[in-house]
Formats: structure tokens, C-alpha cells, sequence
């Protein structure tokens, strides 16, 4: 008797364990979604940006001018891909404004 009532015990635990892996299976296995690059979501290539205005939010004050050197840090990255336009030549297709509404300073010995 306690035998049958132990094989149904671990009947279910088993079933149970079946059910949830089954579960976490399905769930690992849906596809991500992908872009529609015929839907015109995407920017034209040569697309140019531009850099608009940096706020501060975050209610900290800083020894520097963070909201310059965020800027600058951002333009030169787009100078570097080749996608900046300060609108005097070329005029942008986007507009980037920023609002830093946390920072943390970091420690260059820790990177």
C-alpha cells in the first residue's frame, strides 16, 4: 500500500517536472521580433543627425560642465560614424536632444 501511494507520489512529482520544463521550452523557443526594413522604420542611408539642447535633471552638481562634455563626448561619436550635421552645410533628418536624469561618477581604476 505504501508503495503504490509512493509510485503515485512520484508519478506526479515527475508529470509536474515535465510540465514545467515543457513550459520553460516553449517559452526559450519564440522567436524574437525582427525589423520590417520594407516599412521605412529605418533611417535612409546617409541619414545626418543633429545635437540638440543637454539638461541636467538628475538634481546633482558636478566639478565640470557635464552637460558639455556629454555633448561633445556625442557628437564625436557621430563624427566618427559619419552621421553629424550641425545643419550649416547639410540639413539633419534627426534631432538628438538629451536629459541626464542620473549619473554616477565612475572610477577609471575600476573599468
Amino acid at each position: 500500500m505504501r508503495t503504490a501511494k509512493r509510485a503515485n507520489e512520484v508519478s506526479f512529482l515527475l508529470l509536474l517536472y515535465l510540465a514545467v520544463v515543457s513550459v520553460l521550452m516553449l517559452g526559450c523557443a519564440a522567436t524574437p521580433d525582427t525589423a520590417d526594413i520594407k516599412s521605412g522604420k529605418l533611417p535612409k542611408p546617409g541619414a545626418k543627425i543633429a545635437v540638440g539642447s543637454v539638461t541636467n535633471s538628475s538634481g546633482e552638481s558636478f566639478e565640470f560642465d557635464i552637460e558639455a562634455k556629454l555633448k561633445n563626448a556625442l557628437i564625436s561619436a557621430l563624427k566618427e560614424s559619419d552621421i553629424y550635421s550641425d545643419g550649416s552645410t547639410v540639413k539633419p533628418d534627426f534631432l538628438i536632444s538629451l536629459n541626464i536624469t542620473e549619473y554616477r561618477l565612475g572610477n577609471a581604476f575600476k573599468r
